[in-house]
């Protein structure tokens, strides 16, 4: 999956909070299947806002080669370059501002961390019996596994 990432993101995770653990973070794991779009505009805007845990991430996606190239040199730039990707999925802070936008798919960032991290499974028992369900928004969490 290939996601743009909107500078919103890079600000709300500024300092090194759970935006900066559980959403951009798992983007520098070997355990994802997920790609974050770039171009030259894109990290001209990255660096632009990037702290010292905002520099690691771009490091570990480097060096990870967790990127995916994609050419677009028109503003909006995040917009422009989500509308070239395969599946147009534009993770910002707050998805309502951009719903005009025919084609493309906003995350806002609580609902881009539930689709990124890994499905938990979780058990729940009652008396004898066990109930499994799988996924981040398993219906049923009184205990994980």
């Amino acid at each position: 999956m290939e996601y743009v990432i909107d500078k919103s993101i890079i600000e709300a995770a500024k300092g090194g909070n759970k935006y900066t653990s559980d959403l951009l973070f798992p983007f520098a794991s070997n355990n994802m299947p997920h790609f974050v779009v770039k171009n030259t505009m894109i990290l001209d805007e990255y660096h632009k806002l990037a702290d010292e845990m905002i520099l690691v991430w771009l490091d570990l996606v480097t060096n990870n080669n967790f990127w995916k190239d994609v050419r677009c040199s028109e503003e909006p730039i995040f917009i422009k370059t989500c509308k070239n990707t395969f599946d147009k999925k534009l993770i910002v802070s707050d998805k309502y501002c951009y719903l005009d936008y025919e084609g493309l798919e906003p995350l806002d960032k609580e609902e881009a961390i539930s689709e990124i991290l890994p499905s938990r499974i979780t058990v729940n028992q009652i008396g004898n019996n066990n109930q499994v369900t799988t996924g981040n928004n398993s219906p049923i969490t009184s205990s994980s596994v």
